[in-house]
């Protein structure tokens, strides 16, 4: 489940024995798409994880706290996934240490790894930054129509100056891709799942998916 940014911390209740955390829209949608479709091949997880979008990087220490001093957690053995981008990976860091540590009484693995402390399991996954090789946008770009990518090619320098200050233009392709057919899915999530093509025709998810099976082992 993804819970949308209008839910506040406060008002945030965990559900499920493995929590993922996500730093954005996209991570989150993304790590919700590959659980479903492996669903076979992480039984642990399937049905068993609460994916939520930490809508920006800053607030993923808060929602760790959430998480750790949630009666779920605390009362039985649980998983906690961060995954956030290589770009703020050290931004993220310095938040999340200390109150993984205060309120979990455990620490972060390496990226890509997880690990158990004190009966608590955590992982780490950093996705490329933007621009970088295996960025998410770049992941989405990959599996995209050609019919769809010729569309959005039309109109991107509109898309990308309304995205203004983001200056990024493979965010504004994505964007634009997403917004090229009549009845376009509305997020990189739905984009994902009305594509033909399987989710192995981009490699570079292939990390995400090793490194959740990880989280789903005993």
């Amino acid at each position: 489940m993804i819970f949308p940014r209008e839910v506040s911390v406060g008002d945030l209740e965990i559900v499920c024995p493995t929590v993922v955390l996500a730093e954005g829209k996209d991570d989150a949608e993304l790590v919700q798409y590959l659980l479903k479709k492996h669903s076979t091949d992480l039984p642990d997880l399937d049905g068993k994880v609460q994916v939520i979008n930490c809508d920006g990087v800053d607030n993923i220490h808060k929602l760790v706290i959430t998480v750790a001093t949630s009666d779920l957690f605390q009362s039985r053995p649980g998983t906690l996934g961060i995954v956030t981008d290589e770009d703020t990976l050290e931004r993220a860091l310095a938040q999340i240490a200390p109150v993984l540590d205060t309120h979990a009484g455990t620490r972060l693995p390496h990226p890509g790894e997880v690990h158990t402390v004190a009966g608590k399991r955590t992982g780490l996954f950093a996705s490329p930054g933007r621009g970088q090789r295996g960025a998410v946008e770049g992941l989405y770009l990959a599996v995209a129509s050609p019919e769809r990518r010729r569309l959005a090619s039309t109109y991107i320098d509109d898309v990308e100056q309304a995205l203004e200050p983001v200056k990024h233009r493979q965010k504004a392709e994505l964007q634009a891709v997403l917004a090229g057919l009549p009845l376009s899915p509305r997020s990189p999530g739905d984009a994902l799942q009305t594509n033909k093509r399987l989710i192995h025709d981009a490699a570079g998810f292939s990390p995400l998916i090793e490194w959740l099976r990880l989280l789903a082992a005993s």
